[in-house]
């Protein structure tokens, strides 16, 4: 069972799941990365998604994280103990740590005024903390081929390309990576 991730009410600043309340302030970190993908001619998330029922749903399934600055929401991530079906099958390549239980990052976004300042480090260091406390050390993330900000990113963060897997809902390719958080501290 995960740990809830509380804050205190009159923290300034951190990590914390994101609530009903937030939701408004959550959707204006996605609307924020959608224009931004946009405007780099990345066609990621420019269909709408992920919408705000999709953002919702992520909240009422206590899988909504986020990062706050004196009380605003800078960043904005979807982390699940789950599994993810998507990743049952994968191609041009294999999972580098084989068929174990693993912790799911979606939906990773940051306010572009805030981009390069590390908020999204803060906020991965954060799920992962969590995710070595409910007893995981391997985390799965995938993003679009063309997203080389975000392939970046995830590499310079640790994440091992490690092949192609198709997404349920739209059979579209993504790139898939993984990161093992047993060596580290």
């Amino acid at each position: 069972m995960p740990v809830t991730v509380s804050s205190e009410p009159n923290k300034r600043m951190g990590y914390r799941a994101g609530e009903e309340k937030d939701l408004e302030n959550i959707m204006t970190v996605i609307h924020d990365a959608q224009r931004t993908m946009g405007e780099a001619g990345l066609d990621q998330w420019q269909d709408g998604y992920p919408s705000e029922e999709v953002i919702l749903g992520d909240i009422r399934k206590g899988e909504s994280r986020i990062w706050e600055e004196e009380g605003k929401i800078l960043g904005t991530a979807m982390l699940s103990f789950r599994g993810e079906s998507d990743y049952d099958r994968i191609y041009d390549g294999e999972w580098k740590l084989g068929d174990v239980s693993y912790a799911t990052i979606h939906r990773i976004a940051v306010l572009s005024a805030d981009r390069r300042r590390g908020t999204a480090g803060k906020l991965l260091k954060a799920m992962e903390e969590e995710i070595r406390k409910n007893g995981f050390s391997v985390i799965r993330m995938d993003t679009h081929r063309d997203n080389v900000p975000m392939r970046t990113w995830l590499g310079s963060h640790g994440f091992l390309h490690c092949g192609t897997i198709f997404l349920g809902r739209t059979e579209e390719m993504r790139l898939a990576f993984e990161k093992s958080l047993s060596s580290e501290k």
